[in-house]
C-alpha cells in the first residue's frame, strides 16, 4: 500500500488530502501538523475588534481526517533524511512513498529589536495580543508596517497589514479614541502596494492621508525599540508595533 505523508493542516494540506483521497481510495494518508485543526487566518483581522474570536476561526479537523481516513500526527516536523522518505518529528520517524510539504512560508525574523513587535499573521495569538495590547492602550503611537525578502520580492504579505491598518483606524473610531492615537504606517518600498498598479497605489496613499495615517516610506529599516521604529531615513515613537517581515 502506498505510504503518503503531508506537512502542514493549512489550506494547502487539507486540499491535498480531498485531491489525493478522490484518485485513490486505498492509500495511507498522514498527515502531521502541530493540532488537528484549521486556523482560518483571512479572519485573523477581525479579532482585534472582537468581531471574530477562536471559535470563529479555528476549524476542528477531528471529524474530516476520520471522513478521508488520515492518520493525523499531533507534532512539528524538524527534518528529513533517505531523500526524504523519512520525515522526523519529536514523536517518530514517518517513513513515505511521497511527500507534500505544505507547511507554508517562515518569517525572516532578523530584525534586531523584532521581539518588539507583533506579527499578525503567525496565528491566533497574535491577533489576540493585538486586541489586549489596544484594550489597554489609553492613547499613543502605533506603527503599522511590512518590510520583503530582497532574494524573493514575491515573498511578501503587504495585504495584510493594510487590512489591520485600515481596520485598527476604522475600530478606534467606532469607540470614540482615535483622537488619542497617532497611526503611522511604514515600509521600505517607497510605493506599497505597487504589484497591483499604480491606481492601487495612489488609493492607499489617498486613503492613509484621508484619515490622518502618517507614512514612512522608502527606507531601509534598522531595528526596533520598546518605543520606537528605528530606519535609516529617520526613527519614530511606536507604543505599538505591528510588523509582517519578509518570508522565505
Amino acid at each position: 500500500m502506498k505510504k503518503i505523508t503531508i506537512i502542514g493542516s493549512g489550506f494547502a494540506g487539507l486540499t491535498a488530502v480531498k485531491t489525493i483521497r478522490k484518485q485513490d481510495k486505498q492509500c495511507e494518508i498522514t498527515l502531521i501538523s502541530p493540532k488537528a485543526e484549521l486556523v482560518y487566518m483571512p479572519s485573523l483581522i477581525w479579532v482585534p475588534s472582537g468581531i471574530a474570536s477562536k471559535k470563529d476561526i479555528v476549524v476542528p479537523l477531528d471529524n474530516f481526517f476520520k471522513r478521508l481516513n488520515v492518520h493525523h500526527v499531533a507534532s512539528e516536523v524538524t527534518g528529513l533524511e533517505n531523500n526524504n522518505r523519512t520525515v522526523i518529528t519529536p514523536v517518530g520517524l514517518f517513513e513515505n512513498d511521497a511527500l507534500i510539504i505544505a507547511s507554508g512560508g517562515r518569517f525572516i525574523k532578523k530584525l534586531p529589536g523584532i521581539e518588539h513587535s507583533i506579527t499578525p499573521c503567525e496565528g491566533l495569538s497574535a491577533a489576540e495580543a493585538i486586541r489586549d495590547r489596544l484594550k489597554a492602550m489609553d492613547g499613543g503611537d502605533i506603527a503599522i508596517g511590512f518590510s520583503g525578502n530582497p532574494k524573493e520580492p514575491s515573498a511578501m504579505r503587504g495585504g495584510p497589514m493594510f487590512e489591520f491598518l485600515f481596520g485598527i483606524d476604522t475600530q478606534l473610531r467606532a469607540e470614540g479614541r482615535r483622537e488619542k492615537f497617532d497611526l503611522t504606517f511604514f515600509t521600505p518600498a517607497e510605493k506599497p502596494g505597487a504589484r497591483l498598479g499604480e491606481k492601487a497605489v495612489k488609493g492607499l496613499l489617498g486613503e492613509m492621508k484621508k484619515r490622518n495615517i502618517a507614512t514612512h516610506l522608502g527606507n531601509k529599516m534598522k531595528k526596533f525599540e520598546a518605543d520606537k521604529v528605528v530606519t535609516e531615513g529617520g526613527e519614530f515613537a511606536a507604543d505599538l508595533i505591528l510588523f509582517m517581515p519578509g518570508m522565505t
